[in-house]
């Protein structure tokens, strides 16, 4: 098994302006971010609406936070999945 390297949890959500800024619970507000999901047109499909863009971020900081302290092969090998349907 490898050492975890990702950013500890929790993570949590906050929205700005056009973004959902994904955080962890370390640093000052601006220096602790980790992602961001944004809302975007273009000419042409795929377009992610406000409403997506939030769902996104949403879903990855419950993941995050609900998969603390599991690791990552065990996630990428399918015993979380696995759990979930027994």
């Amino acid at each position: 098994m490898t050492q975890e390297a990702h950013t500890p949890e929790p993570w949590s959500v906050e929205r700005r302006r056009f973004e959902n800024v994904i955080l962890h619970s370390k640093g000052d507000g601006y220096n602790n971010r980790v992602a961001r999901t944004t809302e975007w047109s273009s000419a042409s499909p795929p377009r992610a609406t406000s409403t997506e863009a939030n769902a996104n971020a949403r879903r990855i900081v419950a993941c995050v936070n609900a998969l603390a302290g599991i690791q990552i092969e065990a996630i990428e090998s399918g015993v979380v999945a696995e759990l979930v349907e027994a």
